[in-house]
């Protein structure tokens, strides 16, 4: 097991311990395992783990195209993918939109006062003030029950057909950096074109999520498929390590999705 902890943080060992139990149920079972809903680290870290098994394969899908949290099925590699095995279900938010105003982070503390867990909830996607959810198929009856208002808005949730899914406006742009490290700060700050120092203060300031959890540590390296959050500019990932170059550096290539 030791040979793959040196690849992976310290606090994502016990992941990897999940994912390793993951794989030996469906090698000594020969039957597919379904995880919850799992951020990009976390399915980077499911598909580097699968990968070097010729038996068992992977396959990622969170509802519709381009949505960033999915649902891995692990399975024996000679059974096909299904999409109808991810069990997933859409769910739309009915309310009075001439009169009201919804927001994610509303939305998304609505659903998690129900109890549920965080991980049976996928991404929460809006469309022109259309407002949808995937959930795990299961908790449809129990949400539509249970959510009757967001904030101080009285909604309520619809089943719908995943092809009816509004398209997802997130579209990441890529572009090629070069950075002397892959600390905190440093990534930060040449992915935001901004000083050290004020990537510096961003996470002092607990301003910064690396993976949807705060971080202050600065000198944290940064990891491929990291998602890094930065209050009042948008989101980060590092997509590639691609060379070192004659001065030692690093050239990366990096995905931004930046707020307008």
């Amino acid at each position: 097991m030791n040979h793959l902890y040196q690849h992976f943080r310290k606090e994502e060992q016990s992941f990897v311990d999940q994912v390793t139990d993951w794989l030996n149920q469906v090698d000594y079972q020969y039957t597919p395992y379904l995880t919850s809903f799992l951020n990009p680290r976390e399915q980077f870290i499911v598909e580097a783990i699968v990968g070097q098994s010729d038996a068992i394969s992977v396959s990622f899908f969170g509802g519709t195209t381009g949505t960033e949290r999915q649902r891995a099925l692990i399975k024996p590699s000679y059974i096909e993918d299904v999409k109808g095995h991810y069990d997933i279900a859409l769910c739309e938010i009915s309310y009075p939109e001439k009169f009201s105003q919804l927001s994610h982070r509303d939305i998304l503390g609505a659903i998690l006062g129900t109890g549920i867990d965080r991980k049976k909830l996928g991404d929460i996607i809006q469309d022109d003030g259309r407002w949808q959810l995937f959930v795990d198929a299961s908790l449809v009856s129990f949400l539509t029950l249970h959510v009757t208002t967001v904030g101080r808005t009285t909604v309520s949730l619809i089943e719908k057909p995943l092809k009816e899914a509004v398209p997802i406006n997130e579209h990441w742009q890529k572009k090629n950096i070069v950075i002397s490290s892959r600390r905190l700060d440093v990534f930060i700050a040449g992915g935001l074109r901004i000083s050290r120092d004020q990537a510096k203060q961003l996470i002092a300031s607990s301003k910064v999520k690396l993976n949807w959890t705060s971080t202050e540590n600065v000198s944290e390296d940064v990891n491929e498929k990291d998602i890094i959050s930065v209050r009042g500019f948008g989101r980060l990932t590092l997509l590639s390590i691609d060379y070192r170059t004659r001065k030692d550096k690093l050239a990366v290539e990096i995905g931004t999705l930046l707020q307008k």
